[in-house]
């Protein structure tokens, strides 16, 4: 199976996702509160992509540290496109493997122009540190409200790209409230890594912010591949 295509045809400017195009998920509509879905554990490394330049906004929201960027990168699942808006952290993570929580979490989220939403979530172990999160714990808002704005701002998050691609996918809910429905969910079965310090920075910037795991309310999770052939 090929890697999804750096990038995924979006505009040059903004943050940088590099995911591509991915098959579209095979999912069930579930009542409220979505679920966090049971995962086979897989090994993965981070890849080694190449920083860019771009200009972002961090934020503490008081619920999480959030970097943003008026415009961003483009994520295809079948023949429906969402343009990434911003990405957050929580910690622990909201997804769980076979059980396992793990120490960070980060959501990748994109907006289709109709409006729907589609999340790309990305687990953290502790290890090496992350050369993605180092531009953003460096420059971490301790206090809510407080919103810095970076010109020439390297954001890449490539570094935060499993080399195994494989993804569960599953429709679900927001994990704030309201807690809107109909959001399409990718996430990543691999963690990266990420030093200690900087899981320890993201925690004291936003404390404890994941929201406890659901039931799975007869929801149906699939197991793919970004890069694989579009349904």
């Amino acid at each position: 199976m090929t890697a999804p295509t750096r990038g995924g045809g979006s505009r040059p400017s903004g943050l940088r996702a590099p995911w591509g195009t991915a098959s579209r998920p095979s999912i069930s509509r579930a009542p409220s509160r979505g679920p966090r879905p049971r995962c086979t554990p897989r090994t993965a490394l981070p890849s080694s992509p190449s920083p860019i330049t771009s200009t972002a906004d961090i934020v503490n929201t008081g619920h999480a540290v959030q970097v943003s960027s008026p415009r961003g990168d483009v994520l295809t699942l079948g023949r429906d496109s969402y343009e990434l808006l911003q990405f957050h952290f929580h910690t622990p993570s909201e997804h769980t493997v076979n059980g396992q929580r793990f120490p960070l979490e980060a959501h990748f989220v994109h907006r289709a122009p109709d409006g729907r939403l589609a999340v790309v979530a990305v687990l953290f172990r502790a290890g090496a540190p992350n050369a993605g999160l180092r531009p953003v714990v460096e420059r971490l808002p301790a206090r809510k409200g407080v919103e810095f704005h970076y010109e020439h701002l390297e954001t890449d998050a490539s570094y935060f790209l499993p080399k195994d691609r494989t993804t569960f996918r599953y429709e679900g809910s927001l994990t704030t409230p309201p807690c809107t429905e109909g959001v399409a969910w990718v996430v990543f079965a691999s963690p990266v890594s990420a030093s200690a310090e900087q899981i320890a920075a993201l925690r004291r910037a936003s404390g404890t912010n994941s929201r406890p795991r659901q039931a799975a309310f007869g929801r149906s999770v699939t197991v793919e591949r970004l890069g694989e052939p579009a349904l």
